[in-house]
């Protein structure tokens, strides 16, 4: 590997920074001034700020690097800002923040104002205390939803869909469009998708929903090679070739799964022994998945769970997804929020995707990595972003 050290240099030819090795290795290097991005067309090269640490915010800066560079999102909020005519909390002050983090000459961004307003739709984020990134992600994407959702008033809706001789199909879109009717904004357009779950009584009858999701949360399985002898799920001994872990693909298979359960049978009416299976229906443009390695068990109570899950950078969900017309879509992954260690204790930094170049971003501290999979692929991952591969004609 190189111990070739790079670092930011400031254009010459506008209030740009870019990386020391584009510069110097670009092929028109002779025909630029000395330290200048810019030739004719002037080319603005972005390369990811750092954030400053306000007091145990590790967790927040690890989620708003990964959102950063979440580029869908980001496009939507600095072509669109104050488009719209109604009073909104979040979404200005992000907006402002994306523009710091996009268009700023600084190294280091202070995020106060954003976590300021964090705060206020989410009051335990205002202290110092260290709290959960994928928690605040949560929070945060919510509060951009409501901001921009266009339905101001909410009308009562009744999930539940007539499904006398209709297809699957024509159910789901049912349920979708009933979501739509509450939720319609750019945030779902982006980040939400939709699982069928089906719950069997154990005299027969069947229940169909088809829930909307924003992120995919999966139990991560356990191997004799597991930090913890808390049993989450099944037990599983890996048998994939050139794999000692469980892999995303087994997370997803327990996901997946039948499993047991008691529930009310409306036919039936009365709780009654149920098994619920979850399949995939549709994913959305960006697929957040969340690894579930905070935990509760009955030998332990809290637990993290430390097991390695090696995961792919080009990821297909076509096993797991119950709509034909769903599958052979492939998404890249594009950024990572890792946890170091363990339930009370630890730190969050993201590995983020950007022009091809993978970077560390530590609070402050941004370097860039190699883009082998043994540096990004590591025991910390947490949430991981995945964003639909466009699609070339043939």
């Amino acid at each position: 590997t190189s111990n070739k050290k790079h670092h930011h240099q400031r254009c010459n030819s506008c209030p740009n920074y870019t990386d020391s090795e584009i510069l110097n290795n670009s092929p028109l290097r002779s025909e630029k001034k000395s330290n200048s991005c810019c030739f004719l067309p002037c080319v603005r090269i972005f390369f990811p700020r750092g954030l400053s640490n306000l007091g145990n915010t590790c967790y927040m800066n690890s989620a708003l690097q990964c959102l950063t560079h979440t580029s869908p999102l980001r496009k939507y909020f600095l072509k669109t800002r104050d488009s719209t005519q109604w009073q909104r909390k979040v979404s200005p002050v992000y907006t402002d923040f994306l523009d710091d983090m996009w268009n700023s000459d600084k190294n280091v961004i202070d995020p106060t104002n954003l976590k300021r307003v964090i705060a206020q739709i989410a009051p335990r984020f205002g202290g110092r205390t260290q709290e959960d990134a994928q928690e605040l992600l949560t929070f945060l994407l919510d509060g951009l939803h409501e901001d921009e959702n266009s339905i101001r008033e909410k009308p009562y809706i009744k999930m539940a869909v007539d499904e006398e001789g209709k297809t699957n199909k024509e159910i789901a879109k049912e349920w979708w469009d009933k979501h739509l009717l509450r939720n319609k904004s750019e945030i779902v357009n982006i980040f939400h998708g939709q699982v069928r779950v089906q719950i069997t009584c154990s005299k027969g009858h069947v229940t169909q929903m088809f829930e909307p999701i924003s992120q995919l949360t999966l139990p991560i399985p356990q191997t004799s090679r597991s930090s913890t002898d808390c049993k989450y799920g099944k037990n599983i001994h890996t048998t994939q070739e050139n794999s000692e872990y469980p892999t995303l693909h087994h997370c997803l298979e327990l996901y997946t799964q039948e499993k047991q359960t008691s529930s009310f049978c409306e036919k039936c009416n009365d709780m009654i022994t149920s098994s619920r299976k979850v399949r995939i229906w549709k994913m959305s443009q960006i697929v957040i998945v969340h690894l579930k390695r905070f935990t509760t068990c009955s030998l332990f109570g809290h637990q993290k769970v430390d097991t390695m899950v090696e995961f792919p950078k080009s990821l297909s969900l076509d096993n797991f997804i119950a709509n034909p017309e769903d599958k052979k879509d492939m998404y890249d992954l594009y950024a990572v929020i890792n946890h170091t260690g363990g339930l009370y204790y630890g730190h969050y930094y993201a590995f983020v995707k950007h022009n091809n170049f993978w970077y560390c971003c530590d609070d402050a501290n941004v370097k860039k990595m190699s883009d082998q999979p043994r540096d990004i692929v590591t025991r910390n991952a947490y949430v991981l972003f995945y964003q639909k591969r466009e699609q070339t004609l043939t």
